[in-house]
């Protein structure tokens, strides 16, 4: 039978348009959804199918999430959940096992060991720059110097102890002997409120007192360390948010030669520092207990250096028992090296260096030379790259550059 050029008896026998029950087949809604129901019936298939989602508000826009199908959360692969587990027991493993270490393993540090001397050595070393003045910081000795008395310093001692926390790795404390530490109020004087005060003459930075405040590995904040800076050296205008105390803020000290202290270990009993304690040297490994080196970790392919032999220990003095101003065996010279042309940076550092130090550009001409020592500014210029020929004449170069 024909119908409008179509057989009817040919179409009713064509296998792919007729039902499971012979009729015509079922009307499938949506094209997606077949799709999916081939897919799915597919072993092959994807772990994932996607959804559509309606955006709210955008007409004819869906959005396309993919999500696990039916097949797979419903029957879950053994070897898959068997990998999650591995991998949630070995996650919490590496977690928990940083915890409760409080010592820092050298052997697994990423920095090679540069040590070719022996604990003697070393314990001869630091005697000795503690007896020279050299050591004016009220930090603790490392336990790896093994020293077994506390070693007395010629300065006085900071006014800031070492948290418990900071000295938990250290080995002894040193005997803070020596002239007195005077902490003024550093600011400035009418009329000359607009410029940042000169450093006093034979003034000292308390570094314990800066490191409190600026050790950023003991999660310090900039901000705090610069606004403790700018305060303690009275260039603080006074225009802050309301703050208690800020005695503790003062960094910069005099020594006082006309007041010594002479402490011993018994003298500080009454006193708010605590005396110097002796804390456990350093764990030897097994099986070397008589080894006078235990725990030291030797540079590797080095041998140990030869004993040493140090001159005799420097005498600490006070800036104010010099006789002149200036020591000569001590310059205080600054230093800079620029390498370019000549910009706003180097000529902002020498700004910074005239209108803060005491180089005398702020007083009146008639004034009487103060009896300070006059710091020096060193700045070496290099006009062209590092590794160039000498230019012989980079300085009218240079002059002739700042001209224009």
């Amino acid at each position: 039978m024909w119908l409008y050029g179509l057989n009817w008896q040919n179409l009713a026998t064509s296998t792919p348009l007729l039902g499971a029950n012979g009729g015509l087949p079922l009307h499938q809604p949506s094209a997606v959804r077949e799709k999916e129901e081939l897919l799915s019936s597919n072993p092959n298939a994807s772990l994932f199918q996607p959804v559509l989602v309606p955006i709210p508000g955008v007409r004819n826009r869906r959005l396309r999430l993919p999500v696990p199908t039916l097949r797979l959360r419903r029957q879950r692969d053994p070897l898959l959940v068997y990998f999650a587990c591995m991998a949630v027991v070995l996650t919490v493993i590496l977690v928990f096992r940083g915890f409760g270490r409080t010592e820092w393993d050298e052997e697994t540090s990423d920095e090679p060991s540069t040590l070719v001397f022996r604990r003697e050595d070393l314990q001869r070393i630091w005697n000795w720059e503690i007896a020279s003045g050299h050591y004016p910081s009220g930090q603790s000795i490392p336990k790896e110097i093994g020293l077994p008395d506390p070693p007395p310093r010629t300065t006085s001692t900071s006014r800031y102890n070492p948290h418990s926390a900071v000295v938990a790795s250290a080995d002894t404390d040193t005997l803070g002997a020596g002239p007195k530490r005077l902490y003024p109020d550093i600011q400035s004087t009418p009329p000359h409120v607009s410029y940042p005060p000169r450093p006093l003459p034979g003034s000292v930075t308390d570094l314990d007192i800066v490191m409190k405040y600026c050790d950023f590995s003991t999660g310090k904040y900039v901000r705090d360390c610069l606004e403790v800076l700018r305060v303690g050296a009275g260039l603080d205008n006074g225009q802050r948010t309301r703050r208690g105390s800020i005695d503790d803020w003062k960094y910069i000290y005099m020594e006082d030669p006309n007041s010594t202290t002479s402490l011993t270990v018994a003298d500080v009993a009454d006193d708010l520092v605590p005396p110097p304690i002796s804390r456990p040297g350093a764990a030897k490994p097994k099986g070397r207990d008589n080894d006078p080196d235990a725990g030291l970790i030797r540079k590797h392919g080095a041998k140990w250096e030869p004993p040493l032999t140090l001159p005799a220990t420097l005498t600490h003095q006070p800036a104010a028992s010099f006789s002149k101003p200036c020591d000569p065996e001590n310059p205080r010279v600054f230093h800079m090296f620029w390498t370019g042309p000549f910009t706003d940076k180097p000529y902002m550092a020498l700004l910074a260096f005239l209108f803060t130090q005491n180089t005398g550009l702020h007083e009146p001409q008639d004034a009487p030379s103060p009896a300070v020592c006059r710091l020096q500014f060193w700045m070496w210029i290099n006009p062209g790259p590092a590794a160039a020929v000498l230019n012989p004449n980079a300085i009218h170069d240079m002059f002739a550059q700042l001209k224009e």
